[in-house]
């Protein structure tokens, strides 16, 4: 449907879309610019096919956290080539002319994950979808990411009466810079380094 970044249309439901059109729906109360949402599959002379936060078989764009709070949410799947950097901090103390240490955690969220990830040959549709998501986050704007196994965490404990069992992993990423390199026509590779932030649910986790 677009091929641009900066131009999304209103979402029509008289139209036809397919895999990763980006359409915007307006909602002046909560967010005046509008909730970008992204096509799952081919949805084609449906108009009860709406984009909405709630989980749907035809639209990503937004998740709950464990808190039942809504955030933008990565959907992607990255390529094979993608890695993950782990560089917990430590404090050290120095004891007795320096001669003995001691290694301790530094605080509760000292073990928090970067992950270099490469979205290779990509087609413009997908490359344009992806490439939005991140720009409309700014490097500033948290988002879900559902990181790959053995890095994945279990689903968090149930709060009070809310189960939350069913849930993937609910940790929030930044990313604050990204490359979208053009192969060839209609093929586009996109690397980009998502770092996790301490949230509730990481909060104390122990990968």
């Amino acid at each position: 449907m677009s091929s641009t970044i900066y131009n999304v249309g209103v979402w029509d439901k008289d139209r036809d879309y397919k895999p990763h059109d980006i359409v915007r729906v307006h909602n002046y109360t909560s967010m005046p610019n509008g909730s970008f949402y992204y096509a799952k599959k081919h949805i084609a002379n449906c108009p009860t096919c709406v984009p909405e936060h709630a989980a749907n078989n035809w639209w990503s764009g937004y998740a709950q956290d464990q808190l039942n709070w809504w955030y933008p949410h990565f959907t992607w799947v990255a390529s094979y080539d993608s890695s993950v950097d782990l560089q917990p901090r430590v404090r050290v103390v120095k004891y007795g002319n320096k001669v003995v240490e001691q290694r301790l955690k530094d605080g509760l969220n000292s073990d928090l994950i970067s992950l270099s990830l490469k979205f290779d040959k990509r087609g413009i549709d997908e490359a344009t979808a992806i490439s939005h998501f991140l720009h409309k986050r700014g490097g500033a704007e948290p988002f879900i990411f559902n990181a790959p196994a053995p890095f994945n965490l279990p689903p968090p404990p149930s709060i009070g009466d809310n189960d939350l069992s069913g849930r993937k992993d609910r940790r929030l990423f930044l990313c604050k810079n990204w490359t979208c390199t053009y192969n060839f026509q209609n093929n586009y590779t996109i690397s980009a380094t998502f770092s996790e932030i301490a949230n509730y649910y990481n909060k104390g986790a122990k990968l």
